[in-house]
């Protein structure tokens, strides 16, 4: 197995310069972990405030609104679990590039160009010969029937 090493000229072909110094951004910074935590616990406090709302109308009404409200009281507790746990997720913490190596980035935009380019041949190519449909991912095999079990 061959391993490729990169020269500077590689690099600056996929964007990557060492002439020009490294700039980092904090656009993109979270919040800080206490102001998470007081949403949170005002987001779950105000569900509950709600669920004992729910509670309370149940005892004191009938038909529909009675079945509503006890339906509130307990669906009322997961959602506001779900949300309240829910809300960090909901944020994108940046893509998954941010933790490759450069190796893995630059093989990663080799990897793309290479799909673009069998893209292009083949939009190009879309009149071509019957052999055309073959690929190098095409898998040989055969259909074997179940035999109606």
């Amino acid at each position: 197995m061959s391993e490729k090493y990169w020269t500077a000229d590689d690099l600056k072909a996929f964007g990557y310069s060492a002439d020009e110094p490294e700039v980092h951004s904090i656009t993109n910074a979270e919040s800080r972990h206490s102001e998470s935590v007081d949403y949170r616990f005002k987001s779950y406090a105000f569900k509950m405030f709600l669920r004992i709302v729910c509670i309370v109308g149940a005892l004191y009404t009938d038909g529909w609104v009675m079945w509503l409200c006890i339906a509130g009281a307990g669906l009322l507790p997961w959602i506001a679990v779900v949300l309240a746990n829910g809300h960090d997720r909901q944020h994108s913490h940046g893509d998954f590039s941010a933790y490759l190596t450069q190796e893995q980035l630059l093989q990663l935009a080799a990897a793309e160009k290479v799909q673009q380019d069998k893209a292009e041949a083949a939009s190009a190519g879309a009149g071509g010969s019957s052999a055309d449909w073959q690929s190098e991912d095409w898998i040989e095999g055969e259909v074997v029937e179940d035999g109606g079990k």
